[in-house]
């Protein structure tokens, strides 16, 4: 069991969470004009810059990386090995080669192509897209595997991400018209919708297998969806994150740590902001819980780790700016 507890080393003694104010339950870390893709559990961002060269922000530095001669690598996703997965490009021809940054070193695999990763684990298993042909791939212990089609299921799959296990979570259309996410694990796919569900989405699963998803009642709309948590043992609806009406909100979950808490995006008719599910909490809009003031306007919450760090992307004075928040509350 994961407790937090909040402190305050001036005086000398333990305060509970709730003497923490809303507004100021994180510190917000400007990490520069650009896009913040991706953080691992040890704190490292994968951003590209506004110009959109990659780097790896880490403890205040950021670390650009390389290029390959001819190419453009275009970088994707990091693991907590510091590990990050692209593809490369050569000029105006789109190869779409597979491509992993390790220790200071890219790797080309130019016998790989068509190839776009989505996600790389702890294990180096990647899995994503295949680009020429509408399928998905996963690739492990240097054998790539690829599927263009699940039974049932008769539209192009497409990864969403993957657990420390190597379960692959994506979508489909299914042969009903309607589309719904999967789980893909040793050769077996299963649908993920909750009861009721005629659609669904899927954005995140972490290593117990716990899937956080939206879904709907028909397969005419994706108005009117409320998020939901597939585990093993059932499905439980969280309904909406910023409580607005079904018809006014659209929610995009996009990651799930192992503790539970999740982050995503909402979209409503009169904002746009990142917000954060915490089991023993229920839902905040991120915009609430850092300095009020702070000229940040948070849109997109993509990454939470285990410490409860959590990477996105904001605007600020007008630019889009990439954003690391660190919990006040040490877990």
């Amino acid at each position: 069991m994961i407790r937090v507890i909040c402190f305050v080393a001036a005086c000398a003694y333990l305060l509970s969470a709730q003497t923490i104010q809303a507004s100021e339950l994180y510190t917000i870390t400007d990490l520069g004009a650009g896009s913040a893709l991706a953080i691992n559990n040890s704190g490292e961002v994968l951003m590209n810059d506004s110009a959109g060269a990659p780097f790896l922000y880490r403890a205040g530095h950021k670390d650009f990386l390389p290029q390959p001669s001819g190419g453009v690598f275009a970088a994707v996703a990091l693991n907590d090995a510091g590990q990050v997965v692209g593809y490369v490009n050569y000029g105006s021809n789109f190869n779409y080669d597979l491509a992993i940054y390790s220790k200071g070193e890219l790797t080309v695999k130019k016998n790989l192509s068509g190839l776009y990763p989505v996600v790389i684990n702890d294990a180096g298993q990647i899995a994503g897209d295949t680009v020429f042909s509408g399928g998905i791939f996963f690739y492990s212990n240097g054998v790539l595997t690829t599927t263009d089609s699940f039974p049932g299921f008769d539209g192009e799959p497409s990864v969403v991400g993957m657990n420390a296990s190597g379960e692959v979570i994506g979508f489909d259309s299914k042969d009903t018209g309607a589309q719904q996410g999967f789980i893909y694990s040793h050769g077996h796919v299963a649908p993920v919708v909750p009861p009721g569900g005629v659609s669904s989405t899927v954005g995140g699963i972490n290593d117990s297998r716990d899937i956080v998803g939206v879904y709907y009642s028909s397969s005419e709309s994706f108005l009117g969806g409320n998020l939901f948590l597939d585990t093993p043992s059932g499905s439980k609806v969280l309904g909406l994150a910023l409580d607005m009406s079904a018809e006014d909100e659209e929610d995009l979950p996009t990651a799930i740590n192992n503790a539970g808490d999740i982050v995503g995006n909402a979209q409503t008719t009169v904002t746009e902001a990142a917000w954060v599910y915490r089991p023993e909490k229920g839902f905040s809009n991120l915009n609430n819980d850092i300095a009020p003031n702070s000229g940040w306007s948070l849109f997109q919450a993509l990454g939470i780790n285990e410490r409860g760090e959590i990477v996105g992307n904001g605007m600020l004075n007008g630019e889009e700016h990439g954003f690391l928040l660190t919990p006040k509350c040490q877990r």
